[in-house]
C-alpha cells in the first residue's frame, strides 16, 4: 500500500508521471555516480626553487659556494636575501 508521501506509479496521472520520472532521475544520478572516477589526491605544494646565480640564472648548488661555475659571478658581491639593511634615521 502506497503512504501518503508517494503517489501512484500511474503514467495517466500528472502526478504518477512525475513520480516515474523522479524514479527514472534517480536512477540516472546513480548511474552516473558509479560511471564518475574517484577524485584524484590534490598534487603535493611545489617545492621552493633553491637559489640561482644572479649573473646568468644557474642553479647554485653547495658546491659552488664562492663563484658561479658558469658565468663567474662572485657570490661575496651581493648580500644574501634573508638579510635586511639596517634602517638609517
Amino acid at each position: 500500500m502506497p503512504s501518503a508521501k508517494q503517489p501512484k506509479r500511474n503514467s495517466k496521472t500528472p502526478a504518477g508521471r512525475l513520480a516515474a520520472l523522479e524514479d527514472r532521475v534517480a536512477a540516472l544520478e546513480k548511474e552516473l555516480a558509479a560511471l564518475r572516477p574517484a577524485p584524484k589526491e590534490p598534487p603535493a605544494p611545489a617545492k621552493r626553487p633553491g637559489p640561482r646565480c644572479p649573473g646568468c640564472s644557474l642553479p647554485v648548488t653547495a658546491v659552488a659556494r664562492g663563484k658561479c661555475p658558469w658565468c663567474g659571478f662572485v657570490f661575496d658581491a651581493v648580500r644574501k636575501a634573508g638579510l635586511k639593511a639596517g634602517r638609517r634615521l
